[in-house]
C-alpha cells in the first residue's frame, strides 16, 4: 500500500512538472507577450495571466516582472492566511527588493466585494488579484491555501511552499537568487 501510494505522488509530480514546464505552446505564448515588456524572460518563465485588481483594473503576472515577485495564493477564511497576511503586507511596506502580490482564491469566498471590505478592514495595501474561477491557483499548483511561488525576475519559479511564511524566509529564498 505505502508503495502504491509513493508510485501516485511521484506520477503526479512528474505529471504537473510536464505540464507546467514543458507545454509546448508556453515558449510561444512567452515569445508574444516578451516583445512588449522591457523584461527579457526566461525560456523557463511561467506563461503570463491577466487577472482583475482590487481597484477593478486588470492586472497581468508579468506587470511585476523585473523584480523577484513573491505570488500568494490566499483566501479571507483561512486561518495561516490571516497570519501570513500581515507580514506580506509589512514586507511590501518596508522592502523593495521584491514584488509582493497576493492572489485570492475568489473562487473559495463569497464575493469579490466582501474580499475587498475584508482587505480594507485590515489596512492592507499590497496588490491583490481575484482568482475567480480558480484556474491560475490550480495553474501554480496551489491546492493548499497558502500557497506562495517565489519567481525570479525574469519569470522563472524558483521556489515554492505550502504553508505561512515570515519575513525571515521571503529574504532567505531572495538572497539566492
Amino acid at each position: 500500500m505505502k508503495n502504491l501510494l509513493s508510485g501516485g505522488v511521484i506520477f503526479i509530480l512528474v505529471a504537473l512538472i510536464v505540464v507546467n514546464y514543458l507545454a509546448p505552446d508556453k515558449k510561444e505564448t512567452v515569445k508574444e507577450e516578451a516583445n512588449t515588456k522591457d523584461v527579457e524572460l526566461s525560456d523557463r518563465a511561467v506563461q503570463n495571466f491577466e487577472l482583475p485588481n482590487i481597484l477593478g483594473e486588470k492586472a497581468t503576472l508579468y506587470d511585476y516582472l523585473g523584480k523577484p515577485v513573491v505570488l500568494t495564493f490566499w483566501a479571507t477564511w483561512c486561518g495561516p492566511c490571516n497570519e501570513e497576511m500581515p507580514r506580506l503586507q509589512k514586507y511590501y511596506e518596508t522592502k523593495q527588493d521584491a514584488h509582493i502580490v497576493a492572489v485570492n482564491a475568489t473562487d473559495m469566498e463569497a464575493s469579490i466585494a466582501a474580499v475587498t471590505k475584508y482587505a480594507a478592514n485590515k489596512g492592507w495595501s499590497l496588490p491583490i488579484l481575484f482568482d475567480e474561477t480558480g484556474e491560475i491557483r490550480k495553474r501554480f499548483g496551489g491546492f493548499t491555501i497558502p500557497t506562495t511561488v517565489f519567481l525570479s525576475a525574469n519569470g522563472e519559479i524558483v521556489h515554492e511552499v505550502y504553508g505561512a511564511i515570515d519575513e525571515a524566509y521571503i529574504d532567505n529564498i531572495l538572497e539566492q537568487l
